[in-house]
């Protein structure tokens, strides 16, 4: 036989409380406290059926709780799903690889507010299909789609995927990409929801790329474009503040320029990779009165890591330095909504690993400056709702510094440390 059978699980738990300022009532504090409990195991079957067929069969179970406490009222919240998957393939020629099978989910979610407790449950199940099929020896292309049914929704969606890859040279490739995307709303928009059944949110890909390999270069671009449709949109009711309306009336837009570059050859013993991206967002969602940039998005993000390696001294140094050009807030007192935007973030960072052979155990030295220029690390500003009080959004310390020792406790004769151990050290 030829089976594989994979089990994992996991187990995590944390408790974490603190006291903040209360933007809407200064100096008065918020006291705050968070606790986590999560739980998740799975357990996956591989095996070759003949000469041409192929099971994949995978199945998931996980449980999170959230206790949030904030002066002392219940806002905890949790989710629970069962996951099943199964994928068949068949080699149908030799130019033709079929693809097929089904997934279920059952999820349920829950969130408290004080002594009331609000609670979703769902049912999703989906079929999918896709061929590969191998055009030429150098062009490939990947034709397929998902149905998919979520109970609570109570709607069937279909989202055809293609895909197509050709190969330029023996380290190039140029591909293309469209596809639909569907997902269901967010529980906390159905906890609310007085409004008739949501729908579904959509998203339409559109993704071109090229990229240049090989073992000690890469180069990679990718450009793309990503239309939103039925996003969630919220309204409160005219007379009664605490009715909120939510539907499918939201839309947007997502466009960009992704770019990176590694080089392993310039530099004897060095590495160093630098990435950019553009990304042009808009949207109208949630309760934004008009389409605008979201708060979560960035013009521009660049970074560039570099390391280099000292082969006497079993010592390697990095640098890593990042740019964010900020992002949109909300300052009640301009008239203009999220027409504010934070200072632009910058950080420099270092680190050095230093491996060691202490009574014959692999051991790494490891430490690391995070922001060793002292920049100000500005996230945005927080307003209270009169728009009178406002808040620094920032990092509590400017600068952090870490100190660890990795050891691994060998047994044979085997305890030599090489050049590529320092490597799997750092990754």
């Amino acid at each position: 036989t030829s089976g594989i059978i994979k089990l994992y699980a996991q187990k995590e738990s944390s408790n974490f409380s603190l006291r903040t300022p209360d933007i809407d009532s200064l100096p008065v504090t918020d006291d705050i406290e968070l606790g986590s409990a999560y739980n998740y195991i799975n357990a996956s079957y591989r095996e070759i059926l003949g000469q041409k067929w192929s099971i994949n069969i995978g199945t998931s179970y996980s449980k999170s709780d959230d206790d949030i406490l904030i002066d002392g009222l219940d806002l905890g919240k949790g989710d629970e799903a069962f996951s099943g998957k199964i994928v068949l393939g068949n080699q149908a020629t030799e130019k033709i690889k079929l693809r097929f099978g089904g997934e279920y989910q059952n999820q349920k979610y829950y969130q408290n507010f004080g002594t009331s407790e609000f609670d979703v449950k769902d049912n999703y199940t989906a079929g999918f299909v896709e061929t590969d099929i191998y055009v030429t020896n150098y062009f490939v292309a990947r034709v397929g789609g998902r149905i998919e049914n979520s109970q609570i929704l109570d709607k069937i969606n279909i989202a055809p995927r293609v895909s197509l890859a050709y190969k330029t040279s023996k380290n190039g490739q140029i591909s293309f990409a469209y596809g639909d995307f569907y997902q269901t709303p967010q529980p906390a928009y159905l906890y609310q929801s007085i409004s008739p059944t949501l729908n579904y949110e959509k998203a339409t890909h559109y993704i071109a790329n090229y990229q240049y390999i090989t073992n000690e270069r890469t180069f990679r671009i990718e450009g793309y474009y990503k239309d939103y449709k039925s996003l969630i949109t919220q309204q409160t009711d005219s007379i009664d503040p605490f009715i909120i309306y939510t539907d499918n009336e939201g839309s947007g837009y997502a466009r960009g320029i992704d770019l990176f570059f590694r080089d392993k050859k310039t530099i004897k013993y060095g590495d160093y990779w630098i990435s950019y991206s553009f990304l042009d967002t808009k949207r109208k969602f949630l309760d934004y009165p008009v389409e605008t940039t979201p708060t979560f998005a960035a013009d521009h993000i660049l970074s560039v890591v570099s390391k280099y390696y000292f082969a006497k001294i079993n010592t390697q140094v990095g640098a890593t330095y990042r740019y964010i050009s900020g992002w949109p807030y909300y300052n009640p007192n301009t008239t203009e909504f999220l027409s504010d935007v934070s200072p632009a973030l910058h950080n420099l960072s270092l680190n050095a690993s230093v491996l060691a052979n202490p009574w014959g155990n692999f051991t790494v030295f490891f430490i690391s400056w995070d922001n060793a220029l002292g920049f100000d690390q500005v996230y945005g500003y927080n307003y209270s709702g009169n728009g009178e009080n406002m808040l620094v959004n920032q990092a509590p310390v400017k600068s952090t510094v870490f100190f660890g020792i990795f050891m691994s406790i060998l047994y044979g004769d085997d305890r030599n440390v090489t050049d590529e151990d320092l490597d799997n050290s750092e990754e």
